[in-house]
């Protein structure tokens, strides 16, 4: 479901300078954070539109003076207002600045940190700045200080914008992943090193959670247990009479 937001607006400690006075004026910030299991969507003041995953956050002024720049923890999608000025994203992984483009970043601590872009160009740049430019249908992804570049079927970055989860041949071990945020769920996988080879193609949508366990179990030698009181699902690998190894 696509969720209200919560919206905070505070003053930060830097100032814009005004005429030849000195006078000074804080600078107004904003802050939007969507909860987990859900999305948002909300338009920033240069007119770009925003699409706000579920468990992240973004930061930016509330009026743009030149340069734009919002910074972001978790996972946007961005349609951005060519109108002349470089447009950044900021991330604790790494930074992106546009120009009037349409891309999808993803900076999640503890996660490589990609960027993949469907129309216009962009350039990706990491604390070590290390340089990568894309163009539409190309995601970059920055792994520790290792940068790589490649052609992607760009849909399977973006459809939670529709509030679907598209896979092609996804393991297990990321599939938690995009559950766990999608669903606000927490997913402990047993360390049966055959689970991690376990893939799947298809599209969640409307689905319930429960429907997508039992789809995991009945297309894969998977089984699973609910702890009512930590309130963790358990994925194990199970034989064919359900008893796991």
């Amino acid at each position: 479901p696509v969720a209200a937001a919560l919206i905070i607006g505070f003053f930060i400690g830097g100032f814009l300078f005004k005429g030849k006075t000195g006078s000074v004026a804080p600078v107004a910030e904003q802050t939007i954070v969507t909860p987990w299991g859900a999305r948002t969507r909300f338009v920033l003041p240069d007119s770009s539109l925003v699409w706000l995953n579920s468990g992240s956050k973004i930061v930016f002024p509330e009026q743009f003076n030149g340069v734009m720049e919002v910074k972001l923890s978790g996972e946007a999608y961005f349609e951005v207002e060519k109108n002349g000025d470089p447009f950044i994203v900021s991330t604790n992984l790494g930074k992106v600045q546009v120009m009037g483009t349409t891309f999808n970043v993803k900076a999640i601590d503890g996660e490589d940190f990609e960027t993949t872009l469907v129309s216009g160009k962009v350039q990706v740049v990491n604390p070590n700045n290390k340089l990568a430019t894309l163009e539409p249908g190309y995601q970059a992804v920055f792994s520790g200080d290792n940068v790589s570049v490649e052609k992607v079927e760009t849909v399977l970055y973006t459809s939670w914008i529709e509030g679907k989860l598209i896979f092609r041949e996804e393991y297990l071990p990321e599939l938690v992943k995009k559950l766990e945020r999608f669903y606000n769920v927490k997913i402990d996988l047993d360390d049966d090193p055959r689970l991690k080879i376990i893939h799947y193609s298809g599209t969640i949508e409307m689905e319930t959670f429960s429907e997508v366990l039992n789809l995991l179990s009945v297309t894969a030698p998977i089984a699973y247990t609910w702890n009512e009181k930590t309130r963790v699902i358990k994925l194990f690998y199970k034989k064919e009479n359900g008893i796991k190894l």
